[in-house]
């Protein structure tokens, strides 16, 4: 991300995010268990492309588990 961020999606709503150049992870899932193809940075976010549709990221619809 411009931000210097790196995300990632990938099945069952997983959201990985690392800050340290991908030396780590934090890993979060999305509620609703949807899987993620893609996801693009835009003005003031995140969108994701998936199971689902194509929708803006809520970070407040993430859970770590």
């Amino acid at each position: 991300l411009s931000d210097g961020r790196i995300v990632l999606v990938g099945n069952n709503g997983l959201v990985a995010e690392s800050t340290d150049n991908g030396a780590t992870l934090q890993v979060q899932w999305a509620t609703d268990g949807r899987g993620f193809a893609a996801v693009a940075e835009v003005p003031g976010g995140l969108v994701t492309a998936g199971e689902s549709g194509v929708h803006v990221l809520d970070p407040a619809a993430l859970v770590r588990k």
